[in-house]
């Protein structure tokens, strides 16, 4: 949970920023940002942890929604929501924010 320290060298985006955006669209931009940055290491651990929320809440949303659990894909969604935000907070912070699981990957896989 350490605080990113800006490196030097000319970037597209700041790298605050692109762990930000990478969360935005989820899969879409987190897939877009991972395959833009590929050295700094900050955004693509939120890149590929944007990847992994979203695709983990989408096909849990479907399995709710397909076995007739609607109310339970509603509270999910909101949620998701909450922690979507979450991230996107800590990634402006410049934090290497982890989730359970995923987390882990996305750090050992950026």
């Amino acid at each position: 949970m350490s605080v990113h320290q800006e490196g030097a060298g000319s970037r597209r985006l700041e790298p605050r920023l692109a762990a930000v955006l990478s969360y935005m669209l989820g899969i879409v931009t987190g897939i877009i940002l991972l395959r833009i940055e590929r050295e700094d290491r900050f955004v693509r651990f939120h890149a590929l942890q944007s990847i992994l929320f979203s695709s983990t809440v989408f096909v849990a949303l479907l399995m709710l929604v397909g076995v007739g659990l609607e109310l339970g894909a509603l509270f999910l969604a909101i949620a998701a929501w909450a922690v979507w935000a979450i991230l996107m907070l800590r990634a402006a912070r410049g934090e290497f924010f982890q989730l359970p699981l995923i987390g882990r990957w996305a750090e050992a896989n950026a």
